[in-house]
């Protein structure tokens, strides 16, 4: 993947009763691609979360950034 040069990039960790999320957001237009596409280093976290019951997403927003979420369902 290419530099992001993020200017602002947060990073939030929540955790509820049958969750935990980590999410990182910034105002970055790198990720211009799905996690199924030819992305690599993508493919391989999503199924290293998957491997974990986990979910990853990916959500864009135009002239705002992006954001990507791994979300782990607790046992």
């Amino acid at each position: 993947m290419a530099p992001a040069n993020a200017r602002n990039t947060k990073i939030k960790i929540s955790k509820t009763a049958n969750l935990i999320e980590l999410c990182i957001s910034g105002d970055v237009q790198c990720l211009n691609k799905t996690i199924d596409s030819d992305i690599p280093e993508l493919r391989h976290i999503q199924q290293l979360v998957s491997s974990i019951n986990g979910r990853l997403t990916l959500e864009k927003e135009p002239g705002k950034g992006e954001k990507i979420c791994i979300t782990i369902l607790k046992e």
